[in-house]
């Protein structure tokens, strides 16, 4: 821009952009590939060998408008996509870094004989079924001679129980996740689910 206001305005860019989505590259509008040339000549960013027609049925794609992604922000409903929670709810608790994780509240599918079963040495079939949702009850899990231990999280203040190695909170399972496991685009859960 500077370059065109004041050394050369007989220049014949139609236009120039810089799109966030595809960092290290700026495309500029002009009749003529020599005019582009021309214009990126002494900017030292640029890598003038590099220069590429963008071929004319491309053109409209590379600068469609599209509308914003909705940010993850806290109390947001979500949806799983992977694991043993695919497709349960769950609600955002935290964002707390930007390393594209969060931290969600959701019912938890454990079961706890099998767990108990387990600490206890006794074999434990794996089951194909996933176990079905409830709340967790740490009075239940000490019943069992599961050991649950007493934790709080740096990044919210909050105390959880933690029972084999997972973290609940009035019978909630909280657990951070990244961003790409789950759902977060106009999520509305059923009244069921609620």
């Amino acid at each position: 821009m500077q370059k065109y206001a004041i050394d050369q305005p007989g220049m014949h860019i139609r236009s120039a952009i810089a799109l966030d989505y595809l960092q290290n590259y700026i495309y500029v509008e002009a009749d003529k590939e020599a005019h582009v040339r021309e214009a990126c000549k002494g900017l030292k960013m640029l890598d003038t060998r590099k220069i590429v027609l963008v071929p004319i049925k491309e053109m409209t794609d590379v600068v469609s408008a599209k509308g914003k992604a909705l940010d993850i922000v806290k109390d947001m409903w979500v949806r799983m996509k992977i694991g043993m929670y695919k497709g349960d709810i769950a609600k955002v608790v935290s964002v707390p870094d930007l390393r594209q994780r969060v931290m969600l509240k959701l019912i938890q599918r454990v079961d706890l004989q099998a767990v108990a079963d387990k600490l206890d040495g006794r074999k434990v079939s794996k089951k194909a079924i996933v176990p079905s949702q409830c709340l967790v009850n740490s009075g239940e899990a000490r019943n069992l001679n599961i050991p649950v231990d007493s934790r709080r999280e740096r990044s919210t203040g909050l105390s959880f129980d933690v029972i084999d190695g997972k973290t609940f909170k009035d019978g909630f399972l909280y657990k951070t996740v990244s961003k790409k496991s789950i759902e977060y685009q106009n999520i509305q859960p059923s009244f069921d689910e609620l």
